[in-house]
């Protein structure tokens, strides 16, 4: 078993069009979105964003899609959903880096980033610390 987590966000300290671009610096709150996973059934419970997840880092590091209905998310969040906090954006970003773990890789910011956004729009709070996001 594998466990991560991500924090939720209150907002953006910075956000708006700066060196050409949409950019943003998201404001990490002390509420999480925590992930664990292991071998096993899926749950009939799980978020679909979750799943995705899952799903679109088997495919990047080249495991059969079947692997997925093997793996297992469990999720706890003190994150209110739908509220604008983060909570999707933390969902996929602790299931990311857990599913990494469990399946013996590491998963850098930069990658954790691209896979991120390629399911949804996200907040910078995937990263360890205060960052410029676009």
């Amino acid at each position: 078993m594998a466990v991560a987590q991500c924090p939720a966000s209150c907002g953006e300290l910075i956000q708006g069009w700066i060196l050409g671009s949409e950019k943003l610096v998201s404001c990490p709150v002390d509420w999480y979105s925590t992930v664990e996973v292991e071998t096993g059934v899926p749950r009939k419970d799980e978020r679909p964003l979750s799943r995705a997840m899952v799903d679109q880092l088997l495919a990047h590091w080249g495991y059969p899609p079947a692997l997925s209905q093997q793996i297992r998310i469990t999720l706890h969040s003190t994150i209110p959903v739908a509220k604008g906090m983060a909570s999707s954006t933390a969902d996929i970003a602790a299931t990311a880096v857990a599913t990494a773990h469990h399946l013996g890789h590491l998963l850098d910011e930069p990658t954790l980033a691209r896979l991120c956004v390629a399911l949804e729009p996200t907040d910078s709070t995937l990263f360890r610390q205060l960052t410029l996001f676009d």
